[in-house]
């Protein structure tokens, strides 16, 4: 059996001999762990979106969680002016009507394409502008639109790069 009186440097007078039979520390300083045959306690959980504070020694730490962003996808859309809207913009309708190279140089430009696009291959540039600017449509519908009435398809093609600011 161990006498801790018996160890060399031991002063019966001054020192207190090891307590070594003491009870564990109380449960609530280890809220995570459990006892041997205890249930673990669980700490609640935040919600997200909403602040947590916690407070240590005097120092406040603020943890603040983002809710994701929501995505919201579009379906195509129309052209924004008919293909019969002229009026909308008399003077590209002129330019087409008496002068068509220059105009369809003119819609290639705005385009970001090269003035040959409108002049050679206007379906090309038709499909261009309407998957670019997500418009509802085949590529079948602009051949037949381009092959059947140039001058208003590249009418069309035109006020819809002016509405957007092209």
């Amino acid at each position: 059996m161990y006498n801790p009186m018996s160890e060399p440097g031991y002063n019966n007078k001054t020192e207190a001999p090891p307590q070594y039979n003491q009870p564990p520390p109380p449960s609530s300083q280890y809220p995570n762990y459990g006892m041997p045959g205890q249930p673990m306690q669980q700490q609640p959980m935040p919600h997200p979106g909403f602040m947590q504070q916690q407070s240590t020694n005097n120092t406040t730490v603020v943890v603040q969680q983002q809710q994701p962003q929501q995505v919201v996808i579009q379906g195509p859309r129309n052209w924004s002016t008919d293909l019969c809207g002229c009026f909308e913009d008399c003077g590209g309708c002129l330019l087409e009507l008496f002068c068509p190279l220059i105009h369809s140089c003119v819609v290639s430009g705005k385009a970001g394409e090269c003035c040959c696009v409108g002049c050679l291959c206007p379906i090309a540039l038709r499909t261009k502008i309407r998957t670019r600017h997500n418009i509802a449509g085949s590529i079948v519908d602009d051949c037949c639109i381009v092959m059947c009435c140039r001058p208003l398809a590249m009418c069309q093609m035109d006020r819809e790069l002016n509405n957007h600011g092209i």
